[in-house]
């Protein structure tokens, strides 16, 4: 029923009492993850559509502080419900909707932010604690007002002094929350190669640090080219201009961004190549919409 709301038409009155309801909902209790999931996509097509409140947006994000704070009051009560959100992009795309839109004075308040701080540092949420940084502070940290982001970056930063982690160096990096840093990078490459040594999830590394070169946030590049041979688009973004063409899977190009579709155009057999291949696809099946755009963007 949530997902249709995207596709009605709605009065002022209609939509407040559409908002409401869904706040209600999420308040009283566990919420199923098809019920965010569902939640998610209708707030992003209702966005589109210019019919999102952003009070609502702001108490969406409110009453799920509030439900972290109470896993800590309630037993561990709501737990299930945490780690499903955690498992979608909701918090993310909830703050990408904030800083979209045209009200650039709106800044997010959260008057429990301190006390989470507190509850993943010494309390019960501490196991969630990398969770919480990547998939709530960080996507907050773009809509938030001077003071709280600097409480943020100074939380993250002293994180990682403590214990060192890959997705929260990464994503902090690449939302600008902090600056590449070369003893946190070498980090990075010592923890690879252990992997590689140990032939042990080697791959998803590579794919957590991909970011990283996208976002041209790595200050020795040079020395990670140690690591091709395990994963074709890792071996493409290092090394482009030599990549064995025959393994490039064009749907890595909806994972590029701008930066890096730009620097990959300047080089002349790279580019051919990747033209070649899209022309190819067109010809043979319906290529996906992005991917159409893409070609007519970039390489036609």
């Amino acid at each position: 029923m949530i997902v249709i709301a995207s596709k009605l038409n709605w009065t002022d009155n209609k939509l407040d009492k559409f908002f409401n309801n869904i706040l209600i909902l999420l308040e009283k209790g566990n919420v199923k993850l098809e019920i965010y999931k569902a939640l998610d996509y209708t707030l992003i097509k209702m966005f589109e559509k210019n019919l999102v409140n952003l009070d609502f947006i702001n108490n969406l994000i409110n009453v799920f502080i509030k439900k972290l704070l109470n896993i800590k009051n309630n037993n561990n009560k709501g737990v299930r419900e945490i780690e499903d959100i955690f498992r979608t992009n909701f918090i993310n795309n909830l703050a990408n909707i904030f800083n979209l839109s045209n009200k650039k004075d709106r800044f997010l308040s959260y008057e429990s932010l301190e006390e989470l701080i507190d509850s993943i540092t010494y309390d019960v949420l501490k196991r969630y604690k990398n969770d919480i940084i990547i998939k709530l502070f960080i996507p907050l940290f773009k809509v938030s007002n001077k003071e709280i982001k600097k409480q943020i970056k100074d939380f993250i930063k002293d994180e990682l002094s403590k214990t060192f982690n890959q997705s929260v160096y990464v994503e902090a990096c690449i939302n600008n929350i902090i600056n590449p840093n070369k003893k946190y990078e070498q980090k990075l490459f010592t923890e690879i190669a252990s992997l590689i040594k140990r032939r042990s999830k080697v791959v998803s590394s590579l794919i957590n640090i991909i970011p990283l070169f996208y976002n041209e946030k790595l200050i020795n590049i040079d020395q990670f080219s140690e690591f091709k041979g395990f994963y074709d688009l890792f071996d493409f973004i290092i090394e482009p201009n030599t990549f064995d063409f025959e393994k490039f899977d064009i749907n890595w190009l909806l994972g590029f961004n701008n930066k890096f579709l730009e620097k990959i155009l300047k080089i002349d057999n790279v580019k051919a190549a990747i033209s070649k291949k899209l022309k190819e696809e067109i010809i043979e099946k319906n290529l996906d919409k992005r991917l159409k755009e893409i070609y007519f963007t970039y390489f036609a």
